[in-house]
């Protein structure tokens, strides 16, 4: 039975959100914790963009922490109605997984960090303020009533 987080595996991202990887992974938020928190908004939103490549930033799934490992493991279930067993279906969930990371992305973009895009459509802004920033995100999802004022 293959290892949905086997140490030996590296997952590929999208090279159309390297530069987004790269300007959150200065805040030290580390690739796998944003993979995890772009598939989660993309999962949340049910916002799935189609994987271009897998020549972008890169890691491997064991540097996932245990209650990441639990949510995707619950996600993959959600997703698919059973555990992988080989390696080709353990791909093919990876594939869907970074697309909804895609999404997520996409979604950060134009949520959280609309104002502060490079030419390329790709986050460019401090490291300090994308850590403000994703904090504000999170509060006001946890909070939505909150009048603005």
């Amino acid at each position: 039975m293959a290892d949905l987080f086997d140490g030996k595996r590296n997952i590929s991202l999208d090279t159309s959100y390297n530069m987004d990887y790269e300007a959150m992974n200065a805040a030290n938020l580390g690739i796998a914790n944003i993979f995890f928190l772009a598939l989660i908004i993309g999962k949340r939103n049910n916002t799935k963009i189609a994987v271009n490549d897998h020549r972008g930033k890169e890691f491997r799934p064991s540097y996932f922490t245990p209650l990441q490992k639990d949510l995707i493991y619950g996600l993959v279930l959600n997703l698919t109605g059973s555990i992988p067993v080989d390696d080709k279906e353990i791909t093919n969930i990876y594939d869907e997984l970074i697309a909804y990371a895609n999404g997520g992305i996409q979604w950060m973009r134009n949520n959280v960090f609309f104002d502060c895009l490079n030419d390329n459509g790709a986050i460019n802004i401090e490291p300090q303020e994308i850590i403000v920033r994703l904090n504000q995100m999170i509060y006001d999802e946890l909070n939505p009533q909150q009048s603005p004022f």
